[in-house]
């Protein structure tokens, strides 16, 4: 019997609503590498290390497109975007510029690029973006202009945050994998599936700091699309699991604010109040999922020695528009989807605005959780990557004490009867 009552939750969430959930995961995962694509993958471009030795050869010379990278590197001229985008035939570029090889730097890498790419359209060949901007120059080079001494405290800090407390939050996160590998209910299958999104983008993670000094861009974009999906899939399996096991809202049995209603849509024609404090809650998501649109990008890169060994430490400014920009729009929009199915009174629509308001949720707690980070280390970025391991760590913590403190009630399969034993009672 309890088998049989376990398939029908499974069978909670219709199929077409699971294929949305991995339609807007595919999209959502899609869409900032298209647009990383548009906006610097076209342009022409050189590695910071090629700059450099093109510059120590007096092969090219080096132009800032906005003034504050000017002011970081005082010795390089100054060609502004705007005035750049608004040359519209190649005559018109200037005479000083015109039999130059150009390398073009901005904070990032972003406005260089769309500024290299619309030269290059113009017909002028002789020009290129530097990748990851002065970021990249200043992480991945020896200039002591940019060092900055880490005491020994914050050296140890960053050894152990990273071999220590990820560790421990991996092996912690893979061991909630095996433990609900077996179980059908659709919050701990989606407990699950979270669990495995955060250990690839950590495993994402990893790669990028052993391998690539952490300056992939790449791969840190993975890491963080694997946080948001995680997170989205988190808090589906909240929203489930309160459902299913307490409320009772889409199910037949009596809903847990029946009580506090003294009426209720299922037995009446009466509105349901708990819809109608979503319906206002909603809008006022809307407009907190848009506080991150107004955070300006940090120019947060320098180098220091951990332990001895020369360490090159930036949030890119691309990785901070995905953050900034393009998480809080797919939060917003996703949260108006959410409000429009709801503004519908069938039952049968409740799934549908889980999975909507579950991946806007993802996105906007992710954004919060990386500008609030930035804009308390932007100039410190040990403990920024340390404070990021560390609420890791007690993210996955939680999750594995929920399971564990209400296995009682939650596990039913034989791998965890045998791996998590529940003590008869007397």
């Amino acid at each position: 019997m309890q088998e049989m009552d376990q398939t029908r939750s499974a069978d909670h969430v219709p199929g077409h609503h699971g294929r949305l959930a991995w339609a807007l995961a595919v999209i959502g995962f899609c869409l900032p590498l298209f647009f990383g694509w548009l906006l610097v993958g076209r342009s022409p471009s050189l590695s910071p290390a090629e700059v450099r030795r093109q510059m120590t050869e007096g092969k090219v010379r080096l132009v800032a497109v906005d003034a504050a990278v000017r002011a970081t590197l005082p010795g390089i001229g100054l060609w502004p975007t705007r005035d750049i985008l608004a040359i519209r035939e190649l005559k018109d570029l200037p005479e000083d510029i015109r039999n130059e090889n150009l390398v073009l730097v901005c904070l990032g890498g972003v406005q260089s690029s769309v500024a290299a790419r619309h030269l290059e359209q113009l017909g002028f060949n002789s020009v290129h973006s530097v990748q990851g901007g002065i970021q990249a120059l200043i992480a991945e080079g020896n200039d002591e202009t940019f060092f900055r001494s880490s005491p020994l405290v914050e050296q140890w800090v960053a050894i152990l945050s990273f071999f220590g407390v990820k560790l421990l939050y991996s092996l912690l996160s893979a061991g909630l994998i095996f433990l609900l590998w077996d179980e059908l209910a659709p919050d701990l299958a989606a407990l699950r599936r979270s669990m495995e999104a955060f250990f690839v983008g950590e495993a994402f993670c990893f790669v990028n700091v052993m391998f690539f000094g952490d300056l992939s861009v790449l791969l840190e974009y993975l890491h963080s699309a694997g946080m948001v999906i995680s997170l989205a899939l988190l808090v589906y399996a909240v929203l489930e699991g309160l459902d299913t096991r307490l409320i009772h809202f889409t199910g037949d049995n009596r809903c847990a604010f029946t009580s506090p209603c003294k009426a209720c849509f299922k037995y009446g024609d009466v509105p349901c109040g708990l819809r109608r404090v979503f319906l206002v809650a909603l809008p006022a998501c809307i407009v907190s999922a848009s506080l991150p649109l107004l955070a300006p990008f940090q120019n947060a890169a320098y180098t220091t020695k951990i332990l001895g060994l020369h360490h090159g430490y930036r949030h890119p400014v691309l990785e901070q528009v995905y953050e900034l920009r393009f998480l809080p729009w797919a939060a917003i929009l996703l949260f108006a989807a959410c409000l429009l199915v709801l503004l519908g009174v069938e039952r049968r629509k409740v799934p549908l605005s889980k999975v909507l308001f579950s991946a806007a949720a993802g996105a906007v707690l992710f954004s919060f959780f990386r500008m609030i980070l930035v804009a308390i280390f932007a100039q410190n970025l040990v403990w920024f990557a340390a404070w990021e391991e560390l609420s890791e760590l007690i993210f996955v913590a939680m999750a594995c004490c929920v399971v564990i403190v209400f296995r009682r009630g939650m596990l039913t399969s034989e791998r965890s009867a045998r791996f998590l034993p529940v003590r008869s009672e007397a």
